[in-house]
């Protein structure tokens, strides 16, 4: 009978877990989009990540904000380009960043991230993209982002090759935002 109240708190222990509370974590931003199904099995099935609005509002200053773009353009394997980036206007830009190479890979990933032009038939060779990254606040205490993805794909002609750009489906905002969004609500 003494082992009762122990095992009590370690079902609601395990209950809070199983619903998505991990007492360990921050609150989530109330602000988030929330999916339909947490957790579970696929099987098989592709689990859609929900897009996050983009602007996305952060219950955060401007100041928390503009010091965090860097350490996650950097986490993210991106390099900020010094010269187009104007931090205290609320800028950020990215340098192009090669995602996908191969004739074999290239159409893939393109058409995950981005809209191909379908006016002729291509042979896609490379991908890449860019972001900017515009910060403005809302309030003492809210700022909002938004993040847009240049994509270009390398179309390779009979002739010549050539940079298309391609329009954004905003799976490559969306993961930024993601990872913004947790850098920020961890510190």
């Amino acid at each position: 009978m003494k082992w009762v109240p122990s095992l009590l708190i370690c079902l609601i222990g395990l209950a809070s877990i199983a619903m998505g509370q991990d007492p360990r974590k921050p609150p989530p931003n109330p602000d988030t989009p929330r999916s339909g199904t947490p957790g579970g099995f696929g099987f098989g099935k592709k689990t859609v990540e929900e897009l996050l609005p983009n602007p996305y509002l952060f219950r955060a200053a401007l100041t928390v904000v503009a010091q965090a773009i860097p350490h996650v353009i950097e986490e993210q394997g991106l390099t900020l380009d010094e010269e187009k980036s104007r931090p205290r206007e609320g800028l950020f830009v990215t340098k192009p960043y090669v995602f996908a190479r191969g004739s074999a890979v290239s159409r893939a990933e393109l058409q995950h991230v981005a809209e191909l032009p379908a006016a002729e038939a291509r042979a896609w060779i490379s991908g890449r993209y860019r972001l900017e990254i515009r910060i403005s606040p809302v309030d003492a205490t809210g700022t909002h982002v938004t993040v847009v993805a240049l994509i270009e794909g390398l179309a390779q002609n009979v002739l010549s090759n050539s940079w298309v750009k391609c329009p954004s489906k905003g799976v490559i905002e969306n993961q930024f935002l993601r990872a913004l969004r947790d850098y920020i609500e961890l510190q």
